[in-house]
């Protein structure tokens, strides 16, 4: 039986989603959850399976400073853990042994949204 292998990605907004998606994990799936959420954000309630590790991308503190540091900002942090992930974990050479699974959010993000359009153009990959 092969291993299901998962990562789950994205922003506050997503955490209702993100939420129901973990909950219908198996107790035997390993992975990540990614959130980019400001350090004040409680995550507590985004309770994961025992394999899965859930972790805060926190902004830094200047890009809450003003609107437009925001909109740059936003999802960029994501966008770098999902692209660092996909090339730790998705094998050049796919195998039959283990079950890989993305769900991306933060759609409003355009460097995730850009991030996400190319991953599919690597057909050996994904």
């Amino acid at each position: 039986m092969p291993i299901d292998h998962v990562l789950v990605a994205g922003g506050i907004e997503d955490l209702e989603s993100m939420r129901a998606l973990l909950a219908l994990l198996a107790p035997g799936t390993y992975g990540q959850v990614y959130v980019e959420a400001d350090a004040d954000i409680d995550l507590s309630s985004l309770a994961a399976p025992a394999r899965i590790t859930v972790t805060r991308l926190s902004r830094p503190e200047h890009s809450r400073r003003t609107f437009d540091a925001v909109l740059t900002t936003n999802g960029t942090l994501l966008a770098e853990a999902i692209a660092s992930w996909a090339s730790e974990w998705i094998p050049e050479e796919p195998t039959t042994d283990r079950i890989v699974t993305m769900w991306v959010g933060s759609s409003t993000s355009e460097c995730v949204n850009a991030l996400c359009e190319l991953l599919p153009q690597q057909p050996e990959r994904f």
